[in-house]
This record gives C-alpha cells, sequence and structure tokens, in this order.
C-alpha cells in the first residue's frame, strides 16, 4: 500500500511496503500539517521513525506543524537483521544525540525558558587576566559573559551595596549551605511607639524551604539556631515563615509614601494633601507621623527650661483611582503636645479606615513661635497606608524583623542583613522521597530537573535516580558538596551543569531521562573504532602546543565556607613552571580541599589533555554520549597501531588478516567486542613473518575473569568479522573521552579528546596550600576607626552652624554621627557616605561623636564644642568716645572711654534687660563673655601690655575675642580697637606691630570709617619724641602707609593675604590673589596662586628665584607655569631628572616611555622620519 500524494511544497514521494531496512524516504506535507498527520498513511504494520531536516523527532513531538522548507523524512525500521541493524535500532531508542547536539524535547524544558531557574554561572567562570586555558569535559565560561553576571549576582558581586528590594528580577534559588543576602519581600516601613523608633523589615529568604543557622546584622551575629538571640542588638524581634504560612509578626502589605518627607509645619495652613493608596489599591487603616526635631521647650529669664505647646490637624478623604475626591474631609489626628525637652520627639498616630483611596493633608493649629527662646518646630515625618492583600507568600520563604534604632543600628546597618542556611530538598534513599537539609550535588540536580514551580517539573521517570544516587555516594565519601545561590537570569540546563560541575560532572541524556556523565578514570572503552568502521578519509589529529601565554596552573577564587569571603587558592601541578596562571572563579564549591582538588583537576586536564582527533563513522557512534570513553586504532598516526579481522580460532591461537609488524616480545592484542566495546589487552607470540599469534595464558585468564569469555565475539556469523587491534605496549591506541557527537544523515561525527591517567592523580603527593596568614601588622578588628574629627561652630544672624569633619579611616564605607548638649542623651543627627556634614545646632555648650560603619559600626570618636559667647547689645545713643593717653616712658593701658560708658549706663538701670546683672549672669553662663574679657582687659592692662610687645599674636587674639564678645549698633568697636592700640608702648618691637598691623587690616568695614582717628593715633605716635628709640622708621613707614591708603584699605584687607619666612638669607613666600583687582597680572590671567623661592638680594647678580604658578586664564581654561630649569622626579629612594631646558627649549631626558601616540616621530636632523599616520619609515642618507 501506497501513501497519496500530496499537492503542495515539499516532495512528492510513493513509499511501498516493505521498503529498505534504514533507507530515508521524504515523505511529502504542505503547510500547516503536523508531522503526525504526514505520516498518518504509513502502514500500522511498519516500524518507523521521522527525522526533520536530519534531525530525529520523538512522537511526543509529532504534534509540531512543518515549515514549508522543512525536509520530513521517515526511515523504516527492520524487524530483524544483522548486528549492524539491530546497533541501529538500539541507537535510535537510545538516541543521546538529540541533546544538548541535535536539540530535542527535554533540552528544550531544560532551556528554552528564560522564566524557570534562574543560573547561567557555569561551574567556574575564567576571569579577566591570566593565560589561556585549554579545557575539555569542564570548560569554564568565558570571562566576557561570566563577570558581568557575577557582578549582577547580590550573593557573587564584589560590590555588593546591601539589602534591597529587586524588582522584576529572578526571586533566589539556593542549594547547598551558603550565606544569603536577602532580598525585601515587601516594602520596609517604620513607625514610632512612644519616642522610640522601630523599623519592620520582612525579607526574602528564597524559593523552596531552607534551615536557618544564624542571621547577621554586619559581621555580627545576632542570632542562633543553638542558642537564639545573641544580644548583639537590643529590642530585636525575629520570625521565620516557610512557604504558604501566614506572617503574623506585623502587617506586610505597607505603602509608605515617598511625597512626605519632613514637610515643615510652620503657619496655620494645610500642607497637602499628599496620595497614600497607590491606585487600584485600597487601605483598611491610615498613619502618620510628626517629629519635633529640636524638642519642645522655651529659655525662660533666668536661663532654665519651660515648657513649649504644638497644635496640629491631620485629615482623610477618599479619592478615585483617578485621584478625584469621592468623599469629605474627616479627622485622621488632632493633638495639642506640650513638652519641656530638648530631645528630639517623633510620634505615629494611626487610624483605622472603611477599605478605600484616600488621600491627607495636615495644618498646624498654632503659629511657629518667632521668639528664638522657643523651640517648637513641628515637622509633618511620614504616611502610610495598610493595604488589603496577602499575608503569606506561596513559594517562598521569608524571614520578619522588628528591630528598634538606636545607636546599636543605623539605617546604613539596618540594610546589611544576611543569614546562613542550609536548603531542604526531596532526597531519594533509593525507596521513597524524604525531605531534609542537604548539601547533595546529586539532589541539588535533580530538583532543578524536577521541580515544578522554577525547574524543569520532569516526572521522576524521567530522571535516571539510580545513576544520581550512586554519585551521591560517591560524593559524599569524598566531600564534594554544591552551596551555591542562582540569583541571575539564565536557563535550566546551565543550571544543572553548574551543580554538576562541583562533582566534575555534567548533564547528560538517555532517550528521554535526564542523566550525567562524570570525568573519572575508566579501564574499558565504550567502543572501539579503527580503520575498519571510521569513514576513509574523514580522520583529522589535532596537537595544541604550549604557547608562551598557555596557562601552566590555575588561580581559584570561591566563597570561603568560613568567612564567607572572596578566597583564593593556587593549583599547581608537579609539571608546572607556575608562571602564567590562569584565573577562575568557582560557583558552588565552598570547601578549601573541595575547591583545591577541582583546580588541580582543572590544572592537569589542561597540560595534559592537548591532542584531539575528530573523525566520522557509522550509527554505532550513537551509542556514545559526551564523556564517554572510546579507543581509537588507526594508522595514519603510524603509533596507534594497526587493525584487521580475526579470520580463524584454533584454543588460543588466531590467524590475522596480515601479519604482525611489530616486536614479537613486546606485542598486544584487543578484540573489539560485537556490541562495541573492547576485550583486551592480551600479550601475544609470534613468528615474524606468520599471521598466526599466540595469546598468552596468563593474560588470557586474567582478562578473561574481568571481561568475560571471548568466544563468542570471535565467531563469525557471516554479518562482520570480528576485529582486532594490534601494537606494542599496553596502551597503544588513542585512548580519550568523546566532547562532541553529532548526527550527519546516517553518519555520526565524532571528537575525541586523549586522555591520560596523570590527569586523576595531579592532586597526590602535592600538599594543600594554607590560607593566606596576618602580616606582621596587629591584626584589625575589621571596624573603621576615625582618629581625627573636627569640628567647627558658625554663627549667622539667625542660627548656629556646627560642621563637623573627619579623616577617611579604612574600611569605612558610610558614617553616623550624633550630638549631646548633656553627655547622657544623644541625638542622631547625620547618616552618609562621606565623612563630613554640617548641621544646625543650639548655641549651648555640646559634644559631637561620630563613627564609621564597614563591616559593623567603629568605635565613637568625640569632640567637644564650647557655647556661643552672648552678645552684649549697647542702647542705641550711649555716648561713646576714644582716648589714647601715653604716660611716660614705660606706658600704660586704660580703660577704655566706650567701655566706662557702657558700665556707667548698666549700673545706673539695674532695671533694664541689658542691665549689669543682665550681662553678669550671661558672662557666668559663658566663661568668654564680652563683659568678662572687658573686665580682664582693665585688670591686667600692664600684662597685656607686656605680652603684646613679647608676643603680638597673643595680643591680636585678646582683641579677637573682644571682637566677638561685642556687638553695637555704632562705632564703639573700632573705639575699642584704637584705644587697646594706643597702649602698646613705644619700645614695641616689630613682632608686636606687626601683629598689630594685621589686626588693623582684617577688621575690615570699621577701618574705613575711623580712618581720621587710625592717621590720628600714628600721628601721635610719630610725634613723641622721648619714648621713641631706634624703632621710630618703622612707626613712621606703618604711618606713611596708612595715611597713603585711605579709604583703599578695607579693598586690601579683603583682597591680599601674605605669608613669609626668612631662614639664613633664602625666603619662601606664598601669595593669594583671589581676584582680578588683587593685584597686577599677567596679561590674560584672570587669577594666579604663586609659590616662589628667592636667595641673595633682589636686582643683584646673586639673586635666583624658582617657583611654580598655577593660573586662571581669562578665556577659560588653565594651565600650571614652573619657573625651574630642571624638573626632577623621586620615589623617596632613588631621584631621575625627567625634563630640562637647553637653548631655550625644554628637552626630555632619558625615560622609559610605554605606549606613544603621535602621528609622526622624526630625528632632530629630520633624516629619520617615521609615519606613523601613513605607516611607513624614511631614511635619509
Amino acid at each position: 500500500m501506497a501513501i497519496s500524494n500530496v499537492s503542495g511544497a515539499g516532495h512528492l514521494t510513493g513509499l511501498a511496503a516493505p521498503a529498505a531496512p534504514c533507507t530515508p524516504i521524504p515523505v511529502s506535507h504542505v503547510f500547516g500539517m503536523t508531522i503526525a498527520d504526514a505520516v498518518a498513511h504509513i502502514p500500522g504494520g511498519l516500524v518507523f521513525y521521522v527525522e526533520v531536516d536530519g534531525v530525529p523527532v520523538l512522537r511526543a513531538g509529532w504534534n509540531r506543524i512543518l515549515a514549508p522548507r522543512e525536509n520530513l523524512t521517515v526511515i523504516i525500521l527492520p524487524a530483524g537483521g544483522s548486528v549492524k541493524d539491530v546497533l541501529g535500532i538500539v541507537a535510535l531508542i537510545v538516541l543521546t544525540a538529540f541533546a544538548p547536539y541535535a536539540g530535542g524535547l527535554i533540552a528544550t524544558a531544560l532551556g528554552a525558558s528564560a522564566t524557570g531557574l534562574v543560573a547561567g554561572i557555569a561551574g567556574s567562570v575564567i576571569l579577566a587576566g591570566g593565560g589561556i586555558l585549554i579545557n575539555t569535559l569542564l570548560a569554564p565560561r568565558p570571562s566576557a559573559s561570566a563577570a558581568a553576571q557575577l557582578e549582577a549576582s547580590p550573593t557573587y558581586s564584589t560590590s555588593f551595596s546591601g539589602n534591597q528590594a529587586r524588582l522584576f528580577q529572578p526571586i533566589p534559588v539556593q542549594y547547598g549551605r551558603h550565606i544569603l543576602r536577602p532580598d525585601y519581600a515587601s516594602d520596609p516601613y517604620q513607625e514610632f511607639d512612644g519616642n522610640d523608633q522601630y523599623l519592620y523589615l520582612l525579607f526574602s529568604r528564597g524559593m523552596g524551604r531552607s534551615d536557618v543557622e544564624d542571621v547577621r546584622i554586619g559581621e555580627t551575629v545576632v542570632w542562633r539556631k543553638d542558642g537564639g538571640y545573641t544580644g548583639a542588638v537590643d529590642d530585636l524581634e525575629i520570625t521565620f515563615y516557610d512557604p504558604g504560612e501566614q506572617i503574623d509578626a506585623f502587617p506586610v502589605q505597607v505603602e509608605t509614601s515617598a511625597e512626605v518627607a519632613g514637610q515643615l509645619l510652620a503657619n496655620i495652613q494645610w500642607i497637602g494633601p499628599y496620595t497614600a493608596v497607590p491606585a487600584g489599591e485600597k487601605a483598611h487603616e491610615l498613619s502618620v507621623d510628626i517629629i519635633l526635631p529640636q524638642g519642645l521647650y522655651r529659655i525662660n529669664d533666668d536661663a532654665s527650661q519651660g515648657s513649649a505647646t504644638v497644635s496640629f490637624t491631620f485629615e482623610y478623604r477618599e479619592i478615585d483611582d483617578s485621584g478625584i475626591p469621592s468623599g469629605d474631609w474627616m479627622v485622621l489626628a488632632q493633638d495639642n503636645v506640650t513638652l519641656t525637652t530638648a530631645t528630639p520627639h517623633r510620634r505615629t498616630y494611626r487610624m483605622e479606615v472603611s477599605p478605600g483611596r484616600y488621600e491627607v493633608r495636615a495644618r498646624r493649629d498654632n503659629a511657629w513661635s518667632e521668639d528664638d527662646r522657643v523651640q517648637d518646630r513641628l515637622e509633618w515625618g511620614g504616611l502610610r497606608a495598610h493595604l488589603d492583600g496577602p499575608q503569606a507568600f506561596s513559594d517562598i520563604s521569608t524571614m520578619a524583623m522588628r528591630v528598634r534604632a538606636n545607636e546599636q543600628l543605623t539605617s546604613q546597618s539596618s540594610r546589611q542583613v544576611s543569614l546562613v542556611q542550609t536548603r531542604i530538598l526531596p532526597v531519594w534513599d533509593g525507596n521513597a522521597w524524604v525531605d531534609q537539609p542537604t548539601r547533595s550535588i546529586a539532589w541539588a540536580a535533580v530538583d532543578i530537573a524536577m521541580n515544578p514551580v522554577y525547574g524543569a517539573g520532569l516526572q521522576s521517570a524521567r530522571v535516571d535516580l539510580a545513576e544520581f544516587l550512586s554519585y551521591d555516594q560517591v560524593w559524599e565519601a569524598r566531600g564534594d558538596h554544591f552551596d551555591g545561590v542562582f540569583d541571575t537570569r539564565g536557563t535550566r540546563f546551565d543550571a544543572i551543569n553548574t551543580v554538576l560541575a562541583a562533582g566534575r560532572a555534567s548533564i547528560s541524556f538517555l532517550g528521554d531521562k535526564v542523566s550525567m556523565v562524570r570525568d573519572e578514570q575508566r579501564q574499558l572503552a565504550s567502543q572501539v573504532f579503527s580503520d575498519r568502521n571510521i569513514v576513509r578519509g574523514s580522520l583529522e589529529v589535532e596537537y595544541i602546543l604550549h604557547r608562551e601565554d598557555s596557562a601552566d596552573d590555575v588561580i581559584v577564587e570561591y566563597m570561603d565556607e568560613t568567612s564567607w569571603s572572596l578566597q583564593e587558592v593556587r593549583c599547581s601541578i608537579a609539571q608546572s613552571a607556575s608562571q602564567v596562571p590562569a584565573r577562575v572563579r568557582a560557583i558552588g564549591q565552598t570547601n578549601r580541599d573541595h575547591v583545591w582538588r577541582e583546580g588541580m583537576h582543572l590544572a592537569a586536564d589542561n597540560f595534559f589533555r592537548r591532542t584531539t582527533v575528530r573523525f566520522r563513522t557509522e550509527l554505532e557512534g550513537r551509542l556514545l554520549k559526551r564523556g564517554s570513553t572510546v579507543l581509537v586504532q588507526s594508522e595514519m598516526p603510524q603509533t596507534w597501531g594497526s587493525a584487521g579481522f580475526v579470520e580463524a580460532v584454533i584454543g588460543n591461537d588466531l590467524t590475522l588478516s596480515a601479519a604482525p609488524e611489530t616486536d614479537p616480545a613486546n606485542t598486544y592484542i584487543r578484540i573489539r567486542l560485537k556490541h562495541g566495546g573492547e576485550w583486551g589487552p592480551v600479550k601475544v607470540n609470534f613468528v615474524p613473518g606468520s599471521r598466526v599469534v599466540t595469546m598468552d595464558a596468563g593474560d588470557l585468564a586474567l582478562v578473561t575473569a574481568q571481561i568475560g569469555p571471548i568466544d563468542d565475539h570471535l565467531e563469525d556469523n557471516g554479518d562482520e568479522a570480528p576485529t582486532y587491534l594490534l601494537g606494542e605496549g599496553i596502551e597503544f591506541a588513542f585512548r580519550g573521552k568523546v566532547l562532541k557527537m553529532e548526527p550527519e544523515r546516517g553518519q555520526v561525527s565524532l571528537e575525541v579528546v586523549i586522555d591520560d591517567p596523570a590527569v586523576y592523580s595531579a592532586d597526590q603527593g602535592i600538599s594543600i596550600p594554607a590560607l593566606p596568614t596576618p602580616g606582621l601588622l596587629p591584626p584589625s578588628s575589621g571596624l573603621p576607626v576615625i582618629t581625627d574629627l573636627q569640628a567647627h561652630r558658625e554663627i549667622s544672624v539667625t542660627e548656629s552652624h556646627l560642621s563637623v569633619s573627619a579623616r577617611w579611616p579604612a574600611g569605612a564605607r558610610s558614617f553616623v554621627a550624633e550630638i549631646s548638649y548633656d553627655g547622657s542623651v544623644w541625638t542622631p543627627v547625620y547618616e552618609g557616605s562621606s565623612p563630613a556634614f554640617s548641621v544646625a545646632v543650639r548655641t549651648d555648650a555640646l559634644t559631637v561623636r561620630m563613627a564609621g560603619v564597614g563591616s559593623g559600626r567603629g568605635p565613637w570618636a568625640y569632640q567637644a564644642v564650647a557655647a556661643v559667647a552672648p552678645e552684649i547689645r549697647v542702647p542705641p545713643g550711649t555716648p561713646i568716645e576714644a582716648t589714647s593717653v601715653i604716660e611716660g616712658s614705660v606706658g600704660r593701658a586704660q580703660m577704655d572711654a566706650a567701655a566706662r560708658s557702657l558700665l556707667a549706663y548698666l549700673d545706673d538701670d539695674e532695671t533694664n534687660p541689658d542691665s549689669l546683672a543682665y550681662v553678669r549672669r550671661l558672662s557666668e553662663q559663658a566663661a568668654e563673655g564680652a563683659l568678662a574679657a572687658m573686665i580682664a582687659i582693665q585688670q591686667r592692662s600692664d600684662k597685656l601690655t607686656a605680652q603684646a610687645v613679647r608676643a603680638g599674636v597673643h595680643f591680636q587674639a585678646e582683641v579677637s575675642r573682644l571682637d566677638v564678645a561685642i556687638v553695637t549698633e555704632t562705632a564703639a568697636l573700632a573705639s575699642s580697637i584704637l584705644d587697646l592700640t594706643a597702649t602698646v608702648e613705644g619700645k614695641a618691637d616689630a613682632s608686636a606691630l606687626s601683629a598689630l598691623d594685621a589686626r588693623v587690616t582684617t577688621a575690615e568695614g570699621t577701618i574705613t570709617s575711623q580712618a581720621l582717628s587710625i592717621t590720628q593715633l600714628m600721628s601721635d605716635l610719630s610725634g613723641l619724641t622721648g619714648t621713641v628709640d631706634a624703632n621710630a622708621t618703622v612707626l613712621n613707614g606703618l604711618t606713611t602707609t596708612v595715611m597713603q591708603q585711605g579709604n583703599d584699605i578695607s579693598a586690601n584687607a579683603a583682597a591680599i593675604t601674605q605669608v613669609s619666612a626668612m631662614v639664613d638669607g633664602a625666603t619662601a613666600g606664598g601669595f593669594y590673589r583671589l581676584s582680578a583687582t588683587a593685584g597686577t597680572l599677567p596679561a590674560g590671567v584672570a587669577a594666579e596662586y604663586v609659590v616662589q623661592l628667592n636667595r641673595g638680594t633682589p636686582e643683584t647678580p646673586d639673586f635666583e628665584s624658582a617657583g611654580e604658578v598655577l593660573q586662571l586664564l581669562t578665556g577659560g581654561g588653565s594651565r600650571k607655569v614652573f619657573m625651574v630649569d630642571q624638573v626632577f622626579f623621586s620615589d623617596g629612594a632613588n631621584m631621575s631628572r625627567g625634563i630640562y631646558f637647553e637653548n631655550g627649549k625644554a628637552t626630555l631626558d632619558a625615560a622609559s616611555v610605554g605606549t606613544v601616540t603621535a602621528g609622526k616621530m622624526q630625528s632632530e636632523d629630520g633624516k629619520f622620519l617615521i609615519d606613523l599616520d601613513n605607516k611607513r619609515i624614511r631614511i635619509i642618507a
């Protein structure tokens, strides 16, 4: 019976029965037809299989619709026949080639879905750098694809930044024992209980169930399975939930508004409204936070603290999904808060509401006080909505954490939560499945294949459980485990290979079953290939030679199971020169011994397996799988022995098809069995030239005991004569591992790499390198330590600001700071990535402390800050005059008339707020009060005069303190300075006058208005005769300078600062020019910074000068100018000249130069030219 012709694209073929066995017959089809439709008319008595474009397709895939240009072929199978035909049938049943080489249903299930198990990281990956690594069966992934995926992994990235909500990213799947930095399962939020802030954190522990060993915040363990809470963090509650369990620790469906973040509630007006509930959601509870960042109090007249009050109202109303109001405003919270505290205060108000979508607004009901003695700042700190939704996760294990935020836990460290756990998996014991914590390689791979949620969802009948159970026992005996986390996208196929690589294995397929193959030494070959069954002309041999950049050993990076940090171990085989290592990253291997064994195997594989053979054979090649051991004989390399037929057998004598040409004393024979395997080797004896060989009785008995008798396999049943391999020595043939096997229309292409027993013994007799030991420096606790903390207070008209900075300590990733006004209550004021910040503070004395945060929070560094000196406000209209008195040749400082007038006024009016009693009370509160300073000046005028003579800088400091202490609405400050200046006796030396000059220069605005007084003062000094001695020249010079500058003193004081020093005739000066008006600048220069070193007298032959200038140019840009004739470079021990001037040209001295990028290079005379742009060299004779 024949199949009817079908019109349309494809072949028109009549198929008659019976057909020639194993003959491919094309079948016609039309667009839209499935494979089942196309073969529906084949007679039911025929046994056949189908191929599409040469690729076999199982019946389970016959519902696939054929494309117009695809060729469908039917192969009729025989009911019996020769051994070759039977092998073909077996090959079709096994069909190991259908994946991953030619594709197939299981391979598709394991690799086609990107939404299944997230993997993508091979068992090991090659990192950038290192030598070229040649590998065969377990080749690591190249750095180009692997490095980026490692950095994307929260587990394996070297730049972990903390827990995060990885929206639309894979949920981690963990196997074995490993540390996990869990993602947030819901948005974290905070609430206040009294004045305590609590954080509510819900973490995902990954897919499936796990057994938690400990929980850590930073590097600190806060909970252990065998001991509970460690006490490292107070007020901590942790609860673990398996998949599907209801989370009852706290609500998890909480939406925090990003729009509300510290809005100031100042005037009596509404702030908002802000939407609390996302569109499409409904809330059943609303909550708001209020913050009093400066506390709530007032300063009484006696400097004590009194109470203050804030009043506020929060309202809410319902809105629809478009944000349009659908209800009236209703009160959410309303309160009057009265406190007497300088400690920041926070409160949460919550209210249950009918399920719906809402918006909220806020208003302060009493105005923010303008009195600077009242601290009542009020802020809207937060807005949250508790949404309707599930309190459980069906496939995910979670961990709920409630913790009070205090000095032990900052918001930075709260994002560094990790836990160590072991995965719970179904384990097959040979009879039943048992759920238990396991680190097994086998059951991790099986879970990926069978899990219905993130795995391939295969039934147990489609997994080779017997093979996995057998190797599970092998791996347990060796101590090999897989401890890893899949948290980036990939395929299930890659994931299974990643897991199996930890056991030196990879995935394979047996028909429709998932199986595995391990790279291990096998004594017997699965198939024997010789010139008799290798397609003529298809044999190719490739020898991969060692190059200069070939790796000679391997450095393996891995996550260590003790420290949970990235470690490395160097794996050097005995034959290695250890000069060009390759660097790889092991995934899933956390034990150092395990990592070293696999690294040694990788290094040995790279060194010994460097010969590859490719050839084509017939259908017996389909019985092989990747990793199968084969024996290859061919006369082409002339070292792989010879082959032929066994023509006759009499006892132990074999008659061969050709006489041996080998050494009779060292010749061995192997026989190819009927199923393709090997039998032997057996030593043979023969007479040269004879085709009859005699098998050695001892070897024959040994091989028969190990493999079985050879008699049946030597029978010639008319199909194919028995094949033998003959050669010198035991291992004369090419023994290798199958790397690839690809069907090619009735034939099979094989790629085989030579095997070497040394690969399996590379780790024997060599010690494992120990972990690196600490150096000579003392061991570090791992916590950053701040050693230099600086704090400076800045006073403005209305506020006091504190600027704090510190040196960046080693190991710090962020910083926290707190302040205290009493040394017992500490208020957080800063948390950030830089050790510098500024914050508004009260004028009282305070202490600031800062700590670095790395693996944990380091120790606090403290700095005390003095209180602000109180102001003395001089009432308007108070008569103030400046006087200067010089008495005798000694000179004596007297009280300034302005100070006397002020004291007299204060003594006369004790009831005035600015009375003497009020000022004296303020001065007692501030040690550096203005009145105290003035009294000290009056009582110690003679002493101050003497100090001014000896140390002008100290005298200047006293005046500066007076400048800070007195604030007046008149010119009293300038008068005081003039009077104090006049107290310097005539014998004052140059240092005192210099200090006086600096003080006058920096007095800024008051100098201009008092120019006449200064001139008069200097005139009086110059006019003295009996009291001025040899320093009169200096005084006259000062007088002249002041009189010449006149009204320009203020401008010069703001524009120029000069620092100079002289030692042994050498003068160094630094000049800072901050604007174009600061002085004469070179043409085209807007501003410059000059450092200059001089020696000798200017404008004389012995004068020398050197320096450097940093300039900003008027047209934009900048430049640096060196005023030297040579430039040297030094590393502290050696010095080398780099650039020097010769004949007016800058010349480069001898130097080692790396890459030079240039258009042309030529000799000085122009006769030798290298034209890089045009790739030519020109030499002129």
